[in-house]
């Protein structure tokens, strides 16, 4: 959240020398318009560079969906504040952070092939996920349990959020927590 009220969003993209941002965006479609922001080409990075970062601000009134891919590196999403309701992340190798917003419904779909995934939920909500790992470690808060690939949380309130997380890993750790 954060960004400012008359933009779908606003920030700053760090890119390699090889590198240009590929904007793409639709105009609203009855009501419903998209923005694409892409890297393109094949960058090799040189290991001893610390980070090329991207860091962009939501607008926090309009409600939107969200989609994130990342071959390798660090992911982190924060979602505070927003309206994101549907929410797809991707990362190859690395560790993903993703924190949910809080008092919507919500959506989401975390991936990665080898590495880390934190998820941070809202606590006070209904909270639904399917795990598909292999050689994976699975760290969940107090009053979650697990039966099979399903996790739940703790029964919420009548009329909380709802939290539904499909979550896949081949290889690495998953580790869910509960957020204030």
């Amino acid at each position: 959240g954060g960004g400012e009220a008359d933009l779908l969003t606003s920030g700053t993209a760090s890119l390699p020398r090889d590198m240009d941002l590929n904007p793409n965006y639709s105009k609203p479609k009855n009501g419903v318009s998209s923005l694409s922001l892409e890297g393109n080409g094949l960058v090799i990075v040189p290991v001893h560079i610390v980070g090329i970062p991207w860091d962009f601000d939501l607008n926090d009134t309009i409600p939107m969906e969200l989609s994130a891919e990342l071959g390798v590196g660090e992911l982190s999403v924060d979602l505070r504040g927003t309206q994101v309701g549907s929410l797809e992340t991707r990362v190859g190798v690395g560790q993903a952070t993703i924190t949910l917003p809080e008092g919507i419904d919500v959506d989401a779909s975390v991936e990665g092939a080898v590495g880390e995934l934190v998820i941070q939920v809202p606590s006070g909500s209904n909270v639904t996920i399917r795990l598909d790992k292999a050689i994976v470690g699975t760290s969940l808060p107090d009053g979650y349990t697990q039966v099979g690939n399903r996790v739940t949380g703790p029964k919420a309130a009548s009329g909380a959020p709802e939290i539904n997380i499909e979550v896949g890993l081949a290889i690495g750790s998953i580790v869910i927590q509960e957020i204030d």
